[in-house]
């Protein structure tokens, strides 16, 4: 299957290594980041024109992920959005 975006199969993959702090407060003070789960908050963040960094997607999920994204997808694609497709044991 073709994904947009990074395949990522290992917990030892660094940005998931990294990405996985923001679980704690300390993390996401560290990297000034924090996470918006689910498709809804995806989507209405992406098109405000927010700085999205990462999207992580399930690759279990990702035809019903890129689906409800809709429109937003091509908003992904030209803001040049890192989408980072996890495997089912990666995925945060």
């Amino acid at each position: 299957m073709n994904y947009m975006g990074e395949l990522i199969t290992s917990k030892a993959n660094s940005l998931v290594k990294s990405l996985a702090t923001l679980k704690d407060k300390k993390g996401r003070d560290e990297l000034s980041l924090f996470i918006a789960e689910g498709v809804k908050l995806t989507r209405e963040a992406v098109e405000a024109g927010l700085p999205v960094k990462y999207i992580l997607i399930n690759k279990n999920r990702y035809d019903v992920i890129i689906e409800a994204l809709g429109k937003s997808v091509d908003i992904i694609i030209s803001e040049q959005i890192k989408v980072l497709v996890l495997a089912e044991e990666v995925f945060l």
